[in-house]
């Protein structure tokens, strides 16, 4: 695929069922060899809920975009502003809280494609840089994050099922 085969859709709460199954499909591709069956399921059920979706496709400061290539959806983007973002809730700042790409479209652009759809989001907003968190055992992500520019500033704990873990806090600021 050559990224120009690829397109970004805005999402509305139709939208529900299809951002809930591919969350739920990433998660485990990324996830379930790293944390227990049960955790992960516990997850799935709380995180990727039709209703959870839904509401979160409701709230205003936040959006979701996929990214197709033809028919398939390939990922999905979630970007924060104000007071939806889930730590830093600055003026100036602008949040990727979600960027997943499916396995079969790994290594193609969609990465990119949706990276590029939030820094458009964020200028659009008036954003002065754009943050996001990762895990800290997530090593694909952390080097994509570092080539696309983004540098640690932070951590924060979060709870995984049984088992805290350490999300590292990455922001790439915006330029003019």
């Amino acid at each position: 695929m050559s990224i120009g085969e690829a397109r970004i859709e805005k999402c509305g709460r139709r939208d529900a069922p299809v951002i809930a199954e591919i969350g739920r499909t990433t998660f485990v591709e990324t996830y379930a060899d790293q944390t227990s069956a049960e955790d992960v399921q516990e997850h799935l059920a709380h995180a990727y809920s039709r209703d959870r979706v839904d509401a979160e496709l409701a709230e205003p400061d936040s959006t979701f975009f996929v990214a197709k290539v033809g028919d398939a959806v390939a990922g999905y983007l979630k970007v924060n502003r104000g007071l939806a973002q889930t730590e830093l809730r600055e003026v100036t700042g602008f949040e990727i809280e979600s960027l997943y790409v499916l396995k079969a479209f790994k290594g193609q652009g969609v990465g990119t494609l949706l990276l590029n759809k939030a820094f458009e989001e964020a200028h659009r907003g008036g954003a002065e840089y754009v943050w996001l968190g990762v895990w800290e055992r997530n090593s694909p992500a952390r080097r994509f994050w570092k080539r696309m520019g983004f540098v640690e500033f932070d951590s924060h704990a979060f709870r995984f099922g049984s088992v805290e873990h350490t999300d590292l806090m990455m922001r790439r600021e915006l330029g003019a």
